[in-house]
């Protein structure tokens, strides 16, 4: 099984093919979804502390605080037995930190200085890395085309001894190791199989550069990557959406996009129970659905719900389509889709297909109807 980098859409005979392999490779590969961003952190922290030959780990994000710190000390840790450790950061660290914009012309003075001196503390922990061994690459493209271009690097993921069978370990979702992230409502799922292949190829594509893109097939499923200037996920997104005869629930706080709430509307319309889960109370207000958008959907006949839980604010970001599974660090957003590196994988795994949709339950239980105005 190969890439196909010229693919922007995923054929359904690919999809239909997949649904039987799922099934067929089902004892092999092995998915557990570990809800809660705390917990999820912690597991990556224990893996890596039990790595015997290589981790590799990406973030968008990564400070140094109560959550980012435990998991800097495990790669040194891990580092110091031997470990093979690489660390590929985001360079939007630069100029966002404590999910604040260092350099806006609001920011005010003691604020701004307290900013600075939470980078800085993260730039040092980052020396330290480097100087216990950590091997620590802080990709960092202008910070006008930063700011311009939405050129950010925005993979999650953590592999531990992809190359040892017995031992390997993946973890991916929208997890990060910072505290506000930490606070959040969120997932990852661990996996071990003949993905590893697939993902290890894409940490060391991004190791050598940017990353690639493009769709990755393996036993019971695909490993979808874009990069800036070529998207794969969104169509994928819109096609699962589609081929959907029974229901469709997707949660994410940055739901965006006119073809991604048509979609939903059209499967609304063939019947299909067509859900969405949306913060209550999002940190952002830039790129993410507004009570108009909300309010449109309601009355096309999806079901939107506001979840309440950690504050109003979930960054889960996951797509149940029938028998299907998407998730990773994509949040389904068009605006910022084929600009941002991203890395998910697609699945009809029967185990995972069923721990997504009792975490979809509960989440969908943790929030309110929202009733259009």
């Amino acid at each position: 099984m190969g890439r196909n980098s010229g693919l922007y859409g995923v054929p359904g005979s690919t999809l239909d093919c997949y649904e039987a392999w799922g099934q067929r490779f089902e004892a092999y590969n092995h998915y557990r979804l570990i809800a809660g961003a705390a917990q999820a952190l912690e597991e990556m922290r224990l893996a890596i502390m039990a790595a015997q030959k290589q981790v590799d780990a990406q973030f968008f994000a990564f400070e140094c605080d109560e959550a980012g710190l435990p998991i800097a000390e495990a790669l040194m840790t891990a580092a110091a037995n031997g470990v093979t450790v690489r660390l590929v950061i985001d360079g939007i660290i630069r100029l966002n930190h404590t999910d604040r914009y260092l350099y806006v012309p609001w920011r005010g003075g003691v604020e701004r200085r307290q900013l600075a001196v939470n980078l800085q503390a993260t730039l040092r922990m980052i020396r330290r890395m480097r100087g216990e061994g950590v091997q620590v690459r802080v990709e960092s493209p202008s910070p006008l085309n930063l700011m311009r271009r939405l050129v950010w690097n925005h993979r999650k993921m953590v592999l531990v001894d992809p190359d040892i069978m017995a031992l390997q370990r993946a973890f991916i979702g929208g997890v990060q190791p910072t505290a506000h992230n930490a606070g959040w409502h969120d997932f990852a799922v661990e996996m071990s199989g003949d993905m590893m292949n697939c993902l290890a190829g894409e940490f060391n594509s991004t190791w050598d550069k940017w990353g690639t893109r493009g769709v990755s097939a393996y036993s019971g499923g695909l490993v979808v990557a874009d990069v800036p200037g070529h998207g794969i996920l969104y169509p994928l997104t819109l096609r699962l959406i589609r081929r959907a005869a029974r229901q469709v629930i997707i949660e994410s706080p940055y739901l965006q996009g006119r073809h991604l709430w048509r979609e939903l509307a059209r499967a609304a319309l063939r019947d299909v129970d067509v859900s969405v889960i949306v913060p209550l109370n999002n940190h952002k207000q830039f790129g993410t659905p507004v009570g108009r958008v909300l309010d449109w959907a309601v009355h096309n006949g999806i079901n939107v719900h506001r979840f309440t839980g950690t504050g109003g604010m979930t960054h889960a970001r996951a797509l149940l389509a029938d028998d299907w599974v998407l998730f990773g660090s994509f949040p389904f957003n068009l605006l910022t889709a084929g600009r941002m590196g991203e890395i998910a994988i697609a699945t009809p795994s029967a185990s995972l297909v069923g721990q997504l949709r009792s975490f979809l339950a509960d989440d969908i239980t943790s929030s309110q109807l929202h009733v259009a105005r």
